[in-house]
């Protein structure tokens, strides 16, 4: 597995723009293109993607046909007129379910496809990407997630178990339950080359969506509504490399 990493001599704000669903008749267009103008502006952001940034509504899919734009009218949306004027500030996205609706009928990745169209970088299914804001290096892990569940402790228990499988990292990011939430963990690990145990504080964040509730896929099955838009975690800059000089501050840009 490949650990891309970007080297910054200012903080940056990380903008995480997943569960997009472009071409959803329930897509909220007026806060997606709010927050891509905050990303545009702001000189300290960059963003990535837990996925699903297209519906994907194919006639095979659970999403009906007849609630979405087709996939090509949503892509050349998305891709020319959306994310191409924020394409040299993204640092990965990961693969997820809808794109995968795609991947299966065509044995063609979408997300390969997006990404060469944009420049982007493609992290595959689990992505792994170390941003260093001057000599503090954040290690992140994404992923889109899988299941969830109705409550919110088997959601947060669902991104808990991201870090047996990558252990250590400073945050940890999945999306697919469009229930925004974030909560942090400290854990003691065995440092080998110091003998000793020590200690690192994880964040660990469920990121947001752009469906509204009214007439969408949450409603007919009884889910309550979820805050929408986009999770953004402020990495502090510091030219001390020590574990506790690195700071992350949460915040969620929506409605």
């Amino acid at each position: 597995m490949e650990l891309k990493r970007y080297d910054f001599e200012h903080p940056i704000n990380l903008y995480n723009l997943g569960d997009v669903h472009r071409g959803d008749n329930c897509h909220d267009n007026k806060l997606f293109k709010y927050v891509i103008n905050q990303i545009l502006e702001d000189p300290h952001a960059r963003w990535v993607s837990t996925g699903d940034l297209c519906n994907v509504a194919l006639k095979t899919s659970v999403s009906s046909v007849y609630k979405s734009k087709t996939l090509q009218e949503e892509y050349d949306i998305l891709t020319e007129k959306e994310l191409k004027p924020i394409a040299d500030k993204c640092l990965g996205l990961v693969t997820s379910n809808h794109h995968r609706r795609f991947d299966k009928e065509t044995g063609m990745s979408l997300d390969r496809i997006m990404c060469k169209d944009l420049g982007i970088p493609f992290l595959g299914s689990l992505g792994m990407i170390a941003i260093a804001c001057g000599r503090s290096v954040y290690y992140i892990a994404m992923h889109h997630g899988v299941g969830g569940g109705k409550k919110r402790g088997s959601k947060a228990n669902n991104l808990y178990e991201f870090s047996s499988i990558i252990p250590c990292a400073d945050i940890y990011l999945e999306g697919h339950t469009h229930s925004p939430d974030y909560f942090i963990e400290t854990f003691h690990y065995i440092d080998r080359k110091r003998g000793s145990v020590r200690q690192y504080t994880a964040h660990f964040c469920v990121t947001g969506h752009y469906i509204t509730w009214d007439e969408s896929y949450a409603q007919d099955i009884k889910l309550n509504p979820k805050p929408k838009g986009s999770s953004v975690l402020a990495l502090s800059y510091n030219n001390s490399g020590k574990q506790c000089n690195k700071k992350v501050r949460y915040d969620f840009v929506g409605e």
